[in-house]
């Protein structure tokens, strides 16, 4: 059941009117496919190791998602990842294989004991003739197919659909999820490459794809981040009845990357109502984990996990917590949510040019000086005057030494 309000977060009850959601295709549940080892690997630079990559595979079990992809056919180091992977067993995640459409990366895939196979092809022909070389559509459409038919004599899950589906006419789209369907793929996925597609337009998309294949095949998302808009991609898909998304750990992937998994989990519970399966707790430190293995820093002002998001400097929000602290919406009426709903140790204030009275008085309390007036005024200048010189932050040794001169001189 969605709750506009725990005592964790706040959020806004007309997300959830029926003026607003009446012509929304919400799954009550949507599982979180995660790309990390795969797309995430494809991020310049970044290179796992095979323990490494089953470290990354138990840390995104254990987390919650429900599928795991690695590309079995790019070397035996993957392959290797994928053999240990299976052999440790996973509680919630089934393992996948990126396979393009052909037999040998279905075999490779299948010789690592894989759930499934999600293949990949491209969606638009202008591409289909100028990459691969297909001079019809139709041998597009063609090669998944016989893929699909090649996998499930091996036992194998199906998910397929092609890349840049962005650029692919509805008309092709129609004609490659309907001829998919009927030849009995499990799943189906719209992919943007290059993140395209508006919000609005995906959600349209996914009603008009379960129009075309009917309610019994599960609809995936593979958004990319080139326009800012793969997050808000994946929810306008769940909007129009997507039931799988596929994202990475702190958005790595090819260029601007992936749709991060925590905004994907967080945004789609607490602002959709959409369940996940993914333990908030441990979002934080997975982030951390995967951000140290990869030696690819979250983004300082990345929502959800990214550094700034509960630091504050403001003398302005710092009198909001002040005042608002003693109600019973002290803890998050200032904030998103509160920080240890995703494993995080609480709020960190700065010191810098926007320090404000409260704040003020509450760092002398802190260090046992109970200022007055005059000294909050004074260390309000100082504080501001020597940020203006540094042109950032003040250390906390400086604000000792400021705090200190000027109560400590009076008492």
């Amino acid at each position: 059941m969605w709750l506009a309000e725990t005592d964790q977060y706040w959020v806004p009850t007309h997300n959830m009117m029926e003026e607003v959601i009446g012509d929304f295709h919400l799954p009550e549940r949507v599982t979180i496919y995660d790309n990390t080892l795969r797309e995430g690997e494809q991020t310049p630079g970044v290179v796992f190791r095979t323990e490494e990559k089953v470290e990354i595979a138990m840390t995104m079990d254990d987390l919650g998602v429900g599928g795991i992809e690695i590309f079995a056919a790019v070397s035996e180091d993957d392959r290797a990842a994928l053999r240990e992977i299976q052999r440790r067993g996973l509680k919630n995640a089934k393992v996948y294989s990126l396979a393009r459409c052909k037999k040998s990366d279905i075999d490779k895939a299948a010789e690592c004991g894989v759930y499934g196979v999600t293949l990949e092809g491209p969606s638009n022909g202008w591409t289909a003739e100028k990459v691969l070389g297909l001079k019809s559509y139709d041998q597009v459409v063609k090669n998944f197919v016989d893929a699909v038919k090649y996998a499930h004599s091996l036992g194998l899950h199906t998910s397929g659909g092609g890349w840049d589906s962005g650029r692919a006419t509805m008309a092709q789209l129609e004609y490659q999820y309907k001829t998919l369907a009927d030849a009995g793929i499990d799943e189906l996925h719209y992919g943007d490459t290059y993140g395209f597609t508006n919000p609005w337009t995906t959600a349209y998309i996914y009603r008009k794809m379960r129009e075309w294949v009917g309610p019994d095949i599960d609809l995936a998302t593979h958004f990319h981040n080139d326009f800012g808009l793969a997050t808000a991609n994946a929810m306008g898909a769940v909007i129009g009845g997507a039931t799988v998304v596929h994202g990475t750990m702190n958005g790595l992937g090819e260029r601007a990357g992936n749709a991060s998994i925590d905004e994907l989990a967080v945004d789609l519970e607490l602002l959709l109502g959409v369940k996940t399966g993914i333990d908030f707790s441990k979002l934080y430190p997975a982030s951390e984990k995967i951000a140290a293995i990869a030696k690819n820093p979250v983004n300082p002002n990345k929502p959800i996990t990214g550094e700034r998001e509960f630091k504050t400097g403001s003398g302005l929000v710092l009198d909001m917590w002040e005042k608002v602290g003693t109600t019973g919406r002290g803890r998050y009426a200032c904030l998103p949510f509160v920080p240890e709903m995703i494993g995080r140790k609480g709020v960190e204030i700065c010191i810098g040019k926007g320090v404000g009275a409260s704040s003020v008085r509450k760092l002398c309390r802190d260090r046992g000086y109970e200022p007055n007036q005059d000294q909050v005024r004074a260390i309000m200048a100082r504080i501001k005057e020597e940020a203006h010189m540094r042109k950032t932050l003040i250390p906390d040794y400086r604000v000792d030494a400021i705090v200190a001169e000027v109560c400590g001189a009076e008492q």
